[in-house]
């Protein structure tokens, strides 16, 4: 029987895509962004990476996903995952300006995108998806999701609290000109708790831990790669170099070596 939510979802990729493209274009070579030049930096680091890494991504494992690849699905929804946390990150985070109804758009299709491909993906897998996952790609992959989890949560948290003791807003936000801290929630929201939620399911051996751990893990590698490339625009900006930007650097590669290590043991596996 055919599946129309599959094709729904990936019939939405190329508007996505497109937009996409266009929205980091237009970021890149034009003045569109209202934001500080320390904010501006970073939605140009976005920018770049989304163009350059996360769209050649998404279309080269869209024009693979007819040979039914679980590995291929997962990277294609991790891909949508990203478009998901990226422009709703644009929504709140950018001072209001031309392209704000075009991040709107692009949020709702990689939503809907992303919500019709994991539902179908799940109903339509029909083999045991922890054969080929040996226990130390499970604990690796626990274990590092936790890490990341705990990196990120701390890190927000530890400043929001802060703020209960001293009365001074934390710099990560001030110096965003933002009233309140945007990377705190969304962080928080959109990628701390499902990484503590895949690393759950991995333990209780629930498939949707195998398919949300590789989901996750692909923005996990594109996020330290945006600040890398902010702090490279920052500094050449502003002459204000980020020292974090090694750790950023090293949390990306960490981050591609598990899921390689994930990916690598779903290689050949098909969905049916």
């Amino acid at each position: 029987m055919k599946n129309h939510h599959i094709s729904f979802a990936r019939r939405l990729t190329p508007l996505i895509l497109i937009l996409s493209i266009s929205l980091s274009i237009a970021g890149i070579l034009f003045p569109v962004y209202r934001d500080n030049p320390l904010i501006t930096s970073v939605w140009q680091g976005n920018d770049l990476v989304t163009l350059f890494v996360a769209c050649p991504l998404m279309l080269i494992v869209l024009l693979k996903l007819k040979k039914k690849f679980l590995r291929d699905q997962i990277l294609w929804l991790g891909c949508t995952w990203y478009f998901v946390y990226n422009y709703f990150f644009y929504l709140y985070g950018a001072a209001f300006n031309a392209l704000f109804i075009f991040y709107i758009l692009i949020v709702i299709l990689s939503l809907l995108s992303f919500i019709f491909g994991l539902i179908d993906l799940t109903m339509s897998i029909q083999v045991d998806l922890y054969r080929g996952l040996s226990q130390r790609t499970l604990l690796l992959s626990r274990s590092f999701l936790i890490f990341f989890a705990s990196l990120l949560g701390l890190a927000w948290t530890g400043l929001s609290i802060t703020y209960w003791f001293t009365q001074t807003v934390p710099l990560a936000i001030t110096q965003t000109d933002h009233p309140t801290g945007v990377i705190f929630a969304t962080d928080l929201i959109f990628l701390v708790t499902p990484l503590l939620m895949a690393a759950y399911l991995l333990h209780k051996k629930h498939r949707l831990g195998v398919l949300l751990t590789p989901i996750i893990l692909v923005k996990c590698v594109l996020y330290p790669l945006v600040f890398v490339a902010s702090g490279i625009i920052a500094y050449q900006n502003t002459g204000v170099y980020d020292s974090l930007t090694p750790v950023y650097l090293l949390l990306g590669l960490v981050s591609l070596g598990v899921l390689s290590v994930f990916l690598k043991a779903l290689s050949m596996m098909q969905t049916n």
